[in-house]
């Protein structure tokens, strides 16, 4: 009788980018999270939601508006590979 490994293991908790950490209320209210915790991946996920549905990106440019601004801490224009260190000073890190 061949036994499911799966159910025998009890799973893990979430881990580095899929942990749920805490938020910032601007970061909450861009991305829509009901509570204030969220996990690094979701935040990113959502971030690019938002950018998409307001059309907030020209190539590789991501132009902020009001909210978004509020999450970047400026209005000015980023470039999108610096998206990811732009919310770190969102997240609370536990430790």
């Amino acid at each position: 009788m061949v036994m499911n490994l799966k159910k025998e293991k009890q799973m893990a908790a979430p881990k580095g980018l899929k942990k749920p950490n805490e938020i910032s209320g601007a970061l909450a209210v861009v991305i829509g999270a009901k509570k204030n915790k969220a996990s690094r991946i979701d935040c990113i996920r959502g971030l690019w939601k938002y950018i998409k549905k307001h059309e907030l990106n020209d190539g590789r440019k991501i132009t902020p508006d009001a909210k978004l601004a509020e999450v970047f801490g400026s209005k000015k224009p980023i470039d999108i590979m610096k998206l990811a260190g732009m919310i770190s000073k969102n997240i609370v890190k536990d430790e």
